[in-house]
């Protein structure tokens, strides 16, 4: 294999070096057609399909859920806290509730006009009762809203009675329910709720009689499953009245006069007293990471440009105008551009959706890779000792074209297998990062070597680099007058990375104690890697994606002081047999299960069946409460009529105003259809029931964990219909259940695979994912790292691809025990997520760079084991610290100024820690173990010849740069020194490339 490719390279940089035109031209078409893809392109922004497998359980439950129930609300909310610490903690007063007010009237007042037509809240706020209001629940709920009421009970000092829901005087007005007859719940309204101990409890229980909040919290509920123009309307109400309103009130620093509409009374509000917003809409978390690219946009230019300047000042002698190599080292960057192109244009017409991390992690890889092969490809040029320019192309390109295809090769393996991984966004940017790792690779070794050839005539000729329409001799700037040489004619005769690793480097990494320190560092990485991969903790802090300091990010850091409620949450059934005794008697013990998730799960569960018994069985069958319900004679009726008649009971019906049995308050807990046979039975139905308030990313996988687990057990005792006895069409009881979108008429039934109960809330779809992220993690570094094997072994052989994969396995296992040393630095940390899973298996890719042209050069040089792993290190040692280290380092640096977390943790932290294992792995372990270890030469694996001297042979041999006249009777000295003119012009020394 390494002759054929000798020989494949040699005759590959021969076609190039005599005919660049052709083919940069054939490169550029090949690209523009790729590129023609672009027009197919598709940008995925929305999260759920970026990081949610669409077969994974969570999004099959949402799908189920969706379908019976409707998709879940758009959830506007507001915590209004005390604006300044001068300000008493406890906000239930009087003054903070009239700002309350105010802006509860703006949001129910308030409007928009959108396409001529004019939209308020209750256009798109969730009515679960029928001629009822919206759901906005709030503290003015105990006064429903109502200016008058709540100002009379404060004159009267029944202010804070109220809100106990005692009122000795008025027993009969008193209830706990908002103006839609949803029951308050005072842990979704209130932030830190708390006790006043000066009052002592009147309760016997102790129950008590003054309570304290530091925030007022208001949520508003919008329904989720508009289309056409009030889709985009409700987007733009949320916009216009909530966000801009609140941003209002923020600015002038809390209300200045209120208006009561319904008495026309003007009031002082209390402005002496402002509070301050924390909010956030449905549409708040999409705002924001717009506005956050915009503003990182400007960050990732900054650092490409510094690359890109970098990269073109170090492939050639800068600042000389004729051998800086600048217009070479932009050629390089255009050939990236190119890969990039080639592979979004691919990946478009393949169907592949794209996301905005391939446009934030693709570049730097490409960039890497693409940089260390044009100083491995330029270097090796320089080094060949041959009077014909398209000889030392073809020589150079040989020599390297192994290790370049090794890598190559084993970075799209690498990338191909993270592929087949179910996360769609990991394996959106694996297909685009294999695709582009293979065109960047296609391009370096016909498009790069053919303007290198290009370059070399330009400086042949004597032609400014920059400008190379404008010719001019050398000795204008490599002599002086008085003959002597000037200081750009000694730029270049050995660049500072070789220098420094030849002179420096070497001498002191291959002593014995150095040997012994660099594997004491090693087993410490090992060691600390070891310890912290089973602590490096699971999930994405909302902060950390968000803009410091704005709305959303605000909001969250109130949402995490003062929250007191969790999200809501369901026990769904499909298909269950409701007439079952085992299926009844496990619907009452799910319920009491996941009321015993006192941790997880905030009391109480709300389950329509518990009602649905005692509705249908009063203790007296013909006495008030059956009346009052008319259900005296409702066992004549079959099972799942009495459950359509319970649904009927309306909230402001004697049986639910006198005995709290309200039908119609579990309306959308229901899902009634028709069997094929067109017998009426339950489709589907849920318990309802809400988490404790989650504060870290912990709780979250907790409760996520802890409502499946009961649920899963408990579903095992319920009894699932008969396929036949499924329903398969929907029974509309009411004109409202359809009006809010959901579903059709048509229902598909479960499966027998499938269990007959789940929980869901909103939040597993995105937290499932860390149940099994690790398990990727693992799965495709493994896969990525075998792939690596399997392409070193087949270009080299068996034991060295065990060096390479080994220290590419060991290389990205280290990023993490670095990340996790660095995370004990006060503040936000890096997580274990899809983001940091990415990035993980990029550094696969970027591992290989570190290490396998070294490895590569090792096994083709003769020698004692220390001295072929000098000469590795020497050779090609400078092409991974410039190409890859300092290029990378350069552009990382500038992204710690990043104006989001985000970037300065998964982009900064992650890359500065993947840098500096794969420096260490490959410029001091590999050569260290290689020294100690390694395997032997390959036969015949060097050239040999006047034309070209050995890889990694001795560097006593004369190179003339490849910048520099070629002639075989000067050295770089006497060039210097002597002739510069003649060597220039004449004939003898011209060349001609077609």
């Amino acid at each position: 294999m390494q002759d054929f490719l000798k020989r494949w390279f040699y005759k590959q940089g021969r076609l190039c070096a005599k005919h660049p035109i052709a083919v940069i031209i054939a490169c550029i078409v090949f690209t523009v057609g790729c590129s023609f893809g672009i027009f197919k392109l598709s940008l995925q922004s929305d999260p759920q399909k970026l990081w949610v497998p669409p077969t994974s359980r969570s999004a099959n439950e949402q799908n189920y859920f969706n379908d019976r129930f409707g998709s879940f609300f758009r959830i506007s909310q507001v915590i209004l806290t005390a604006r300044n610490s001068s300000q008493p903690k406890d906000i239930i007063n009087r003054d903070a509730f009239l700002n309350l007010y105010y802006v509860m009237r703006s949001i129910k007042d308030s409007t928009i006009m959108y396409k001529n037509v004019t939209y308020g809240l209750n256009d798109f706020c969730f009515k679960p009762i029928s001629d009822k209001g919206c759901v906005v629940m709030n503290p003015f709920d105990y006064w429903h809203m109502d200016l008058e009421r709540f100002n009379e009970d404060y004159d009267n000092g029944m202010f804070k009675q109220r809100m106990q829901c005692i009122h000795p005087q008025r027993k009969e007005d008193m209830t706990c329910t908002d103006e839609a007859g949803v029951p308050i719940m005072p842990t979704v309204i209130y932030g830190r709720l708390g006790c006043d101990e000066s009052v002592k409890p009147t309760d016997p229980c102790g129950k008590c009689a003054s309570r304290t909040a530091e925030a007022l919290v208001v949520n508003v509920l919008l329904q989720n499953d508009w289309v056409g123009d009030k889709a985009e309307a409700v987007k733009i109400w949320e916009k216009k009245v909530f966000l801009e309103m609140l941003d209002a009130y923020n600015e002038r620093g809390g209300v200045h006069r209120v208006v009561d509409s319904r008495s026309n009374v003007q009031f002082d509000d209390g402005s002496n007293y402002p509070l301050k917003a924390s909010f956030m809409a449905a549409r708040s978390i999409e705002d924001d990471l717009e506005a956050e690219n915009s503003q990182n946009a400007f960050v990732v230019v900054v650092s490409y440009v510094a690359m890109f300047i970098y990269i073109s000042m170090a492939l050639g002698d800068f600042p000389h105008p004729i051998r800086s190599r600048f217009l070479l080292g932009l050629s390089g960057i255009f050939i990236v551009i190119m890969s990039l192109a080639i592979s979004i244009g691919l990946c478009s017409i393949f169907g592949v959706e794209l996301s905005l991390i391939i446009s934030e992690v693709v570049p730097f890889l490409i960039l890497a890779i693409g940089v260390d092969n044009m100083f491995i490809i330029a270097k090796a040029v320089e080094r060949v000792d041959h009077p014909d320019p398209i000889e030392r192309i073809a020589h150079g390109l040989s020599r390297v074209g192994a290790s370049i295809s090794a890598a190559a090769f084993s970075e799209f393996l690498a990338f191909m297998v993270g592929a087949t991984t179910a996360i769609p966004a990991l394996t959106s940017f694996s297909f685009v990062a294999a695709i582009a790792v293979l065109a960047d690779y296609l391009l370096q070794i016909t498009c790069f070597v053919s303007f290198l050839a290009l370059d070399m005539r330009r400086v042949r000729s004597g032609r400014y680099d920059c400008v190379p329409c404008v010719e001019t001799t050398h000795d204008r700037w490599d002599v002086s007058p008085s003959g002597q040489p000037t200081w750009f004619a000694n730029l270049g005769k050995k660049d500072f990375a070789k220098k420094l690793i030849d002179d420096h480097y070497n001498p002191v990494l291959f002593k014995p104690v150095s040997k012994i320190i660099v594997g004491v560092l090693f087993v410490c990485l090992i060691a600390v890697t070891i310890v912290g991969i089973p602590r490096m903790t699971l999930g994405l802090n909302e902060q950390v994606t968000l803009i410091t300091g704005s709305d959303i990010f605000n909001y969250f850091q109130a949402l995490e002081e003062y929250g007191e409620a969790g999200p809501p949450a369901y026990a769904v059934l499909r298909d269950v047999d409701y007439e079952d005794h085992d299926t009844q008697q496990g619907m009452l013990d799910l319920q009491d299960g996941l009321s015993k998730l006192e941790v997880s799960v905030e009391s109480p569960v709300y389950s329509w069946f518990g009602v649905f018994n005692q509705w249908q069985n009063p203790t007296d069958p013909q006495g008030s409460t059956a009346i009052a319900c008319k259900t005296t004679d409702i066992q004549k009726y079959p099972f799942y009529e009495r459950v359509k008649k319970f649904m009927e009971t309306k909230v402001n019906s004697p049986c639910c105003q006198q005995y709290g049995l309200c039908g119609e308050a579990y309306f959308s807990d229901i899902v009634l259809g028709k069997d094929k046979n067109n017998n009426m039975v339950v489709s589907a139905s849920r318990l309802r029931f809400q988490h404790t308030a989650l504060k870290v990313q912990e709780d979250y996988i907790r409760d996520l964990n802890e409502g499946r687990a009961v649920v899963d057990f408990y579903a095992k005792r319920l009894k699932k219909l008969p396929m036949d006895r499924r329903a398969v069409e929907r029974v509309s009881i009411d004109s409202a259940q359809l009006t809010s979108g959901v579903g059709g008429s048509g229902i598909t039934p479960s499966g027998d695979d499938e269990q007959a109960a789940f929980a869901y809330s909103l939040f597993y779809v995105f937290y499932e994912q860390y149940s099994y992220i690790r398990g990727v993690a693992v799965q495709n570094i493994l896969l990525a790292v075998g792939a690596v094997f399997l392409a070193t072994q087949f270009i080299t052989n068996f034991t060295l691809a065990v060096f390479v994969a080994f220290n590419v396995l060991s290389t990205t296992c280290c990023v993490v025990g670095l990340l996790w040393v660095w995370n004990q630095y006060p503040g936000y940390i890096v997580e274990v997520n899809a983001v940091s899973v990415v990035n993980l298996v990029m550094a696969v890719g970027l591992s290989v760079e570190f290490c396998v042209h070294i490895a590569i050069s090792f096994l083709k040089t003769d020698g004692t084991r220390e001295h072929r792993a000098k000469q590795a290190l020497s050779s090609m040692g400078s092409s991974v610290l410039v190409g890859i280290a300092t290029t990378k380092l350069l552009g990382v640096i500038v992204l710690a100024f990043a104006p989001s977390t985000l970037f300065q943790l998964y982009y900064f932290r992650m890359y500065v820690c993947i840098i500096v294992s794969g420096l260490f792995h490959g410029l001091a372990v590999l050569p260290v173990v290689l020294s100690l270890i390694g395997p032997p030469p390959i036969k015949g694996a060097t050239w040999k010849g006047s034309f070209a001297e050995p890889l990694l042979g001795n560097e006593t041999a004369q190179y003339p740069s490849a910048v520099m006249p070629i002639d075989s009777h000067m050295n770089r000295e006497s060039n210097h020194l002597n002739g510069y003119t003649n060597g220039f012009t004449s004939p003898a020394h011209e060349f001609n490339i077609q």
